[in-house]
């Protein structure tokens, strides 16, 4: 089948084919992973929205609740990225969240001896019922940011296709619907061609700046990892 348009406007998420066709393809150390777990809510009710940085590992676990269930993941590199220890520590990271609803003194990371029968019963129950997700997310690095297209003659990328997400955070969404409204102005205009410019001019900074502050950000600060030292001034 064969489709005729004046654009063709991609939007086909980090690992789009247009964009490897028309911008070329990104490079693994240019690529983030996250895979995660949609579970049951607690029985209780009780289900806050929780971000951890992951000890020893470049990256963060979230558990955000939804209305019928909480969404756990880990977002890391995918140089960094090994399945099996990561895996294990996101479900010893959802026992302890699960841990916590049922004992607010638990430890979210750290089980006790006490806490052994519970978290071999909240296992179980999860492993019966969690339904695993994975996705790729871009996170380009700052020379790139120099250098790469969103559009062309004819073509235009959006999102996560275009690479639009923070390097540190991976948080695409506000940039997907940001990048789309600035297309779309564009071409209402009659000057597509102008996106390139909107674009970096509204977050295009922004982002280089993300990428720039990565390696310091999952660094280490006076002697342990930055984030540690972040939430200690934070809480100071």
């Amino acid at each position: 089948q064969e489709w005729i348009g004046q654009m063709l406007v991609g939007a086909d998420g980090a690992g789009s084919s247009i964009a490897r066709m028309l911008a070329g393809p990104l490079p693994p150390s240019e690529m983030e992973v996250a895979f995660g777990y949609r579970t049951p809510l607690p029985e209780n009710g009780d289900a806050p929205t929780v971000v951890a940085f992951l000890p020893g590992w470049v990256g963060y676990a979230w558990a955000f609740p939804r209305l019928d269930h909480i969404s756990f993941g880990i977002a890391t590199t995918q140089d960094a990225f090994v399945h099996k220890p990561l895996d294990d520590l996101l479900w010893d990271f959802m026992v302890g969240y699960y841990r916590q609803r049922e004992d607010p003194k638990a430890k979210l990371w750290a089980a006790r001896k006490a806490d052994r029968d519970r978290d071999q019963r909240i296992r179980s129950k999860l492993r019966s019922a969690a339904e695993r997700y994975a996705a790729r997310i871009p996170g380009l690095a700052p020379r790139t940011w120099d250098t790469r297209k969103a559009c062309g003659d004819g073509w235009a990328l959006l999102g996560d296709a275009a690479g639009f997400a923070d390097p540190v955070t991976g948080e695409g969404i506000y940039y997907a619907l940001k990048s789309a409204e600035l297309f779309a102005n564009a071409y209402l205009k009659g000057k597509p061609e102008e996106y390139e410019r909107l674009w970096r001019a509204d977050f295009g900074g922004d982002l280089k700046r993300a990428s720039q502050m990565r390696r310091r950000f999952y660094g280490n600060f006076w002697g342990a990892p930055f984030t540690d030292r972040m939430i200690e001034f934070a809480r100071g």
